[in-house]
């Protein structure tokens, strides 16, 4: 309900700031940095449901770097306040994930993991899951491995897990991770998100360890340039290879996004770039 997301606790010291953000009344950019400075201890005080409203009304607002919409130099202390409320943002998602589905939390049932100082990063994960459970809805149990080294199934409907493959209904998904970085990002934080998942119905068939592509294979795939593009032309969606997880499917896997960048020489592009002529209603009154 709305009345439950400005219900805030009395020991908050700005709380009338925190109400009129949760509201929409103010946005976060319109506070000035001695105000966001002091709220910042108070985010700790906030639910889940209220750090989600509040981080989801400002998820075009980048206080510092590229898309900044601030002119001062006060973009550092919304930057920190953000920053907090993004790790405590995940640190809850990740509890959340982690405690039983509702239709079975009964007094046997008890959460896949205790919270740890991995819940931030297992918070992460289960959004990356939710959003990949967007595009394959059925089935909704996904295998998990947690950074811990310990499995469990994730429902991405109900945001909870189970320890226990007999508590997934439909088998589980099974995901073989290619992800790789992007070498052009400058920062090293983007990543390209290559998953493949595979339906298991039996809990024998399930792998023992995370399942994630060969090191070897994805290097040589990134760096082998036009080759790499030819091992993803023929090992395409309908091809027996990449249909039947062969072998041939890690350079499949490892020439789109960003290793595909390295087909293209550099150099070529500038001098293309160069050659290129301005056109449009100039050349045409020309003519």
């Amino acid at each position: 309900p709305e009345s439950k997301l400005i219900e805030l606790p009395k020991s908050m010291m700005r709380a009338g700031l925190f109400r009129d953000l949760l509201t929409g009344k103010i946005r976060l950019q319109s506070v000035v940095g001695n105000d966001v400075s002091a709220a910042q201890h108070d985010v700790k005080l906030l639910t889940l449901p209220q750090l989600l409203r509040l981080r989801t009304l400002h998820l075009d607002f980048t206080p510092s770097g590229c898309g900044a919409d601030t002119v001062t130099a006060v973009g550092g202390t919304h930057e920190a306040f953000l920053s907090t409320l993004d790790s405590l943002l995940f640190q809850q998602l990740g509890q959340k994930a982690l405690s039983p589905p509702s239709a079975t939390s009964d007094s046997t049932s008890k959460a896949a993991a205790k919270p740890t100082s991995d819940a931030h990063q297992c918070g992460r994960e289960a959004i990356l899951f939710l959003s990949a459970a967007a595009a394959l809805p059925t089935p909704c149990w996904w295998c998990w491995w947690l950074p811990s080294g310990s499995r469990v199934f994730f429902n991405a409907g109900q945001f909870a897990s189970a320890t226990q493959f007999s508590e997934t209904a439909g088998g589980v998904l099974e995901v073989t991770d290619f992800s790789k970085a992007d070498r052009h990002d400058p920062t090293g934080r983007l990543m390209w998100m290559d998953w493949k998942a595979e339906v298991v119905t039996e809990e024998a068939k399930l792998s023992s360890e995370p399942k994630r592509a060969l090191a070897d294979s994805t290097s040589d795939a990134s760096v082998g340039g036009a080759a790499a593009g030819s091992a993803a032309a023929n090992n395409g969606p309908g091809s027996p290879e990449r249909a039947g997880g062969g072998q041939k499917e890690a350079p499949a896997a490892a020439s789109v996004g960003s290793a595909t960048a390295g087909m293209v020489n550099p150099e070529l592009l500038r001098s293309m770039r160069g050659g290129l002529r301005k056109t449009g209603t100039l050349e045409r009154q020309q003519k």
